[in-house]
């Protein structure tokens, strides 16, 4: 895992607006939860300690919706967080945990701003190597959602969309997980020969 590539996604996303938060909770409370869980998707075991019996957060954008849920506004975000997740299977891209800066727009929420978010997260990739953007089909608001995947392997590098829960709407985005971005590095580098 290289925490260096989660600092750089910090740094180049607050030179792009977004504004670092480094309180966002690890543990949320099951509405925040269950406002991004995939039907059919097993729970991660909830937790114990913490600020309450909550669930680990699964992405960052739980912990953003947990905040927004406790009314804290939140605007134009980046947060960086473990992820948990009850894979049936682990494997280089299936984990039972990984780290991941997560990006969210709570403030300008239409396609128009997604396909910004999108772009910057583009930017931001091609650091590393080329990159397409995948459009992945309709979210559950009938929203276009995509995927940004390295070009030459189509190994999934984030997703972005837009959300809803009760009265909140935002987009959101990966702004880097890790390992995942230096599994793609090296899958790259094996598969060009660089």
């Amino acid at each position: 895992m290289n925490y260096s590539n989660i600092s750089r996604a910090v740094e180049f996303y607050g030179s792009r607006g977004y504004i670092y938060l480094d309180d966002a909770p690890w543990d949320v409370r099951e509405a925040a939860y269950y406002a991004t869980k995939p039907s059919g998707a097993q729970d991660v075991v909830r937790t114990v300690a913490g600020r309450f019996d909550g669930f680990p957060v699964a992405s960052g954008e739980q912990s953003f919706i947990q905040m927004m849920l406790d009314g804290q506004p939140i605007k134009r975000a980046i947060c960086v967080t473990p992820c948990y997740r009850a894979e049936p299977r682990i494997d280089t891209l299936h984990r039972p945990y990984f780290m991941k800066a997560e990006l969210i727009n709570a403030q300008d929420v239409d396609e128009g701003h997604l396909i910004h978010m999108i772009h910057d997260a583009c930017t931001f990739f091609e650091q590393f190597f080329p990159v397409r953007v995948v459009q992945t089909g309709p979210s559950d608001l009938g929203e276009p959602s995509y995927d940004i995947v390295e070009k030459g392997t189509r190994f999934e590098l984030g997703s972005y969309g837009i959300r809803e829960h009760k009265d909140l709407r935002w987009i959101y985005g990966t702004a880097c997980a890790e390992p995942r971005l230096s599994t793609a590095i090296a899958r790259c580098s094996k598969y060009t020969g660089r």
